[in-house]
């Protein structure tokens, strides 16, 4: 029979498996467990011209690039935590293609200064609390060293979108940041890493899930950032102390909360147009604000978590939002991390 057939006892030639491999890219969650980064465009280089972001979907690109790829299978079955050591020194072993660069993994700050995107910045070690009580304490300390400053303070330049994705019945997420510049609206740069979460859900302390994988996507970036974007609440939490509270002390940046629901507080509607707001108040106290980001959309939830106030706070969160409801950050970090779960 003329033609080429499958042959199943056919093994490739190992010196043709071997020159093809010298130049191949390990699978996708490889790559995720040692934090390859794509670079911008290079020179031209003996593997053709450099194509900067596009030639790799790994977990961390600087500049505009594709979106982030489906997680690979190995041998057709998804990496599990068994497999995690074995993959990571396999991928030691794999050439670094052109125009990427192997990065180490995202840690936890190890000491008291942290250098985060080329920054210096004072980053304190997560307390890990064992109990829910102990989690009561620690966010009661913590409520009480925020800081709302009265008046304006220096205008972001940088600004990283934050969030966090789960996956359905299962304790793996994926926390994804997205740095844009707020002059040009342009995104610098995107990182997203994946892990498990260590403490239960217990309303009102959601922090206390996201915080170490939002501590270990952060300190992945390279770009120097002025203030910290949450999908959750600041200020608006029924302690005052929500997860752009927590991150902000932390880490000792400016940080606000953008909801997309309402958790506490008494508001007015704002009105039906663009940029239109109410004040979100409790006890006396004004929150934040419930901002209106597009025309006839229903609006989101804006609090300080940190080092900016509630007017300031929303005028950046409205800034953010070009075409949608949420700011583009956000919700390019929401795109990415639930991408890296699939």
């Amino acid at each position: 029979m003329g033609g080429v057939g499958r042959c199943s006892g056919h093994r490739p030639d190992p010196a043709v498996a071997d020159a093809g491999a010298a130049h191949a890219q390990p699978p996708l969650r490889h790559r995720r467990a040692r934090g390859w980064r794509a670079e911008g465009a290079g020179p031209a280089t003996a593997h053709g011209p450099a194509r900067g972001p596009a030639i790799d979907r790994g977990v961390h690109r600087t500049g505009c690039g594709p979106a982030l790829g489906r997680r690979a299978r190995v041998d057709g079955r998804r990496l599990h935590r068994a497999d995690r050591d074995a993959a990571r020194a396999e991928l030691r072993s794999w050439p670094t293609p052109p125009g990427v660069r192997r990065g180490g993994r995202a840690t936890r700050p190890s000491g008291p200064v942290a250098r985060s995107g080329g920054q210096d910045r004072r980053v304190e070690r997560w307390r890990e609390p064992a109990t829910v009580a102990e989690a009561e304490v620690v966010q009661r300390e913590i409520a009480a060293r925020v800081e709302i400053p009265t008046g304006p303070v220096p205008p972001p330049r940088r600004v990283a979108g934050l969030d966090i994705s789960y996956r359905k019945d299962s304790d793996l997420v994926a926390a994804a940041a997205v740095v844009v510049d707020v002059g040009t609206l342009e995104a610098v740069e995107e990182v997203v890493v994946d892990g498990e979460v260590g403490f239960p859900y217990v309303p009102g302390l959601l922090a206390f899930r996201e915080i170490p994988m939002l501590l270990r996507v952060l300190d992945a970036l390279r770009t120097p950032v002025d203030l910290l974007l949450c999908d959750g609440q600041g200020l608006a939490h029924p302690r005052r102390c929500g997860v752009a509270c927590h991150l902000g002390v932390v880490t000792g940046l400016p940080a606000v909360g953008c909801a997309k629901n309402h958790l506490v507080g008494e508001h007015d509607e704002p009105g039906p147009a663009r940029g239109e707001r109410a004040a979100l108040v409790e006890g006396g106290d004004v929150l934040g604000c419930v901002l209106r980001t597009q025309d006839g959309v229903r609006p989101v939830y804006v609090s300080p978590g940190h080092r900016i106030g509630v007017d300031q706070a929303c005028d950046v969160v409205l800034g953010l939002c070009t075409e949608f409801r949420l700011p583009d950050p956000v919700r390019r970090a929401d795109h990415i991390s639930r991408r890296a779960l699939k």
